[in-house]
């Protein structure tokens, strides 16, 4: 891969001399953070730089051909200046550009009915006459979108909040890229990909993880006006029609979950919502961490967030025959360590809204002991209830 280096730019101004650094980035937080620290012996004091909360820092990673990758681009929220026994130290620490948009509400109510989503996301994000920001929204839907139902926004909502609640309601992903730039995905859309991680190769250790936690036997969508039905309001019974469920036949136990749709449903759209959430869990379940040296991979590019991977990782019984996407990503720098990056990755389809999930789909999820004591107390119980009347 050859030799890279760190280049920080503070205000425009470039600062060397880092002792460590850490860069984190997640396509499910709508921004990433930073941190870096510097260390001068009493001789060199004044050569600890003067960085102030609220600077503007730029953070890339430069290659042995010159090449470079920014990283991130943010503002210092924590500035921590001292001594020591070995002279005088700086560690700053902050988010992307978008941290504002996390922090903050809105000046007054916003109106949203009847407004597409991409549009929303940009009056809150960019400046107009909603908001002051001057956040960059790049917008690679390509989905066609029905008109926002809701009403306006609580004076107390984050921007942050909002923009999650309508890109969650719709289905596509929101992330901050390495410009301070917010970014719209199609959650059937995965980025470029990469060169294989592959075990013996750079991968200094890896480990897979199931988290059945998250996972669920029932999950039924309903309408925000569904009530039961009564006697004396029986037209209750058309509002039931707007509810729909996904049921996991080969789940080991009962646990169900019920969601709330903010809108009016119908025909399948509560059945298919519910199929993507099951699928969506599903994927997001299991988590493979990877940790490399370097900041790049094998052709020198730096790994981003959404880029498709494959992995042959043969102790964990990975094959290159599925393709995962970068769900986490982590830049560490240290003076033990060196550059190294560490990549959470989940199935492709993680968050992808094609395609409904057949009943049988996933059986070989759970393992047949679990599944098999499952449905043995599940008959004792009945046996039980029986013997009980």
């Amino acid at each position: 891969m050859g030799s890279t280096k760190i280049e920080v730019k503070v205000n425009g101004q470039a600062y060397s001399g880092w002792t460590s650094c850490d860069v984190s980035k997640s396509i499910e937080d709508l921004c990433g953070t930073f941190s870096l620290s510097t260390q001068n012996s009493w001789d060199d004091a004044n050569d600890t730089p003067r960085i102030k909360a609220g600077d503007l820092v730029s953070i890339s990673m430069v290659n042995d051909k010159k090449e470079e990758y920014p990283v991130m681009f943010g503002y210092v929220d924590i500035e921590v200046p001292g001594f020591n026994n070995n002279g005088t130290f700086l560690n700053i620490s902050g988010r992307d550009t978008t941290c504002d948009l996390v922090d903050c509400t809105l000046e007054d109510t916003f109106e949203m009915q009847g407004l597409l989503p991409v549009d929303i996301i940009k009056k809150l994000a960019t400046e107009g006459d909603i908001t002051k920001f001057a956040i960059e929204v790049i917008s690679n839907i390509t989905k066609e979108y029905a008109p926002y139902k809701q009403n306006e926004i609580n004076i107390d909502s984050k921007i942050a909040e909002v923009i999650k609640k309508v890109s969650s309601h719709y289905g596509f992903l929101v992330y901050t890229n390495e410009f301070g730039e917010l970014v719209l995905e199609d959650a059937s859309v995965i980025g470029e990909s990469v060169p294989t991680i592959e075990e013996g190769l750079n991968v200094i250790s890896a480990s897979r993880k199931y988290d059945l936690s998250r996972d669920y036997s029932k999950i039924r969508i309903v309408s925000q006006d569904v009530e039961r039905p009564s006697d004396t309001n029986p037209s209750k019974n058309e509002d039931l029609n707007k509810s729909g469920e996904f049921v996991d036949k080969n789940f080991p136990r009962y646990r169900p979950l019920n969601i709330v749709h903010t809108e009016g449903t119908s025909g399948t759209v509560p059945t298919d919502r519910a199929s993507w959430i099951k699928k969506t869990i599903q994927a997001n379940a299991m988590e493979i961490s990877v940790e490399m040296q370097g900041w790049t991979d094998s052709k020198g590019i730096v790994y981003k967030l959404n880029n498709q991977v494959a992995c042959d990782l043969p102790s964990l019984g990975i094959s290159v025959v599925d393709e995962y996407m970068i769900k986490d990503i982590s830049f560490t720098m240290s003076e033990s360590g060196g550059e190294r990056t560490k990549l959470v990755l989940v199935h492709a389809n993680a968050y992808n809204e094609k395609g409904r999930l057949d009943e049988d789909e996933g059986k070989d999820k759970y393992s047949k002991e679990a599944v098999d004591y499952a449905n043995e107390k599940l008959s004792q119980r009945k046996m039980a209830e029986g013997l009980k009347k």
